[in-house]
């Protein structure tokens, strides 16, 4: 298997990433994007419509938002090395270490806000005419 290269920032648009143009790399990408949503990622595949690389793109970077937004959260000296990887591949340190005691909704509301405001974000940046 392939690993997973640095992705690069969309121009204009800091902490939203383009999606890859080698094949080989979208699928991954693509795979890491809806297996973070729970798919199946042995039946995800390369998109080959706008539509689809637009989901895919705005899949992925609302998923990197939520990890941003936990990343504020938490204390990283425990970080898994899928964790660490997606950190490398997106060319971030791990998060400062923390000593706050977090609850499970304190993880669910800026897991959820993130959502939002990725979501509105992504939008934005297609009506503006960017094309993933």
């Amino acid at each position: 298997m392939t690993a997973l290269k640095q992705l690069s920032e969309v121009p204009g648009h800091p902490g939203f990433y383009a999606l890859p143009t080698d094949p080989h790399q979208l699928e991954l990408v693509a795979k890491l994007s809806d297996g973070m949503r729970g798919a199946d990622i042995r039946a995800v595949s390369a998109p080959t419509t706008k539509f689809e690389r637009q989901v895919v793109w705005r899949t992925m970077n609302e998923n990197f938002a939520q990890l941003r937004a936990e990343d504020a959260l938490v204390s990283s000296e425990e970080t898994s090395a899928v964790a660490s990887a997606l950190l490398e591949a997106l060319g971030r340190a791990p998060p400062v270490a923390s000593a706050k005691a977090l609850s499970p909704a304190a993880f669910a509301n800026a897991r959820i806000k993130a959502l939002s405001n990725s979501r509105a974000a992504c939008g934005a940046i297609i009506a503006a005419g960017y094309e993933p």
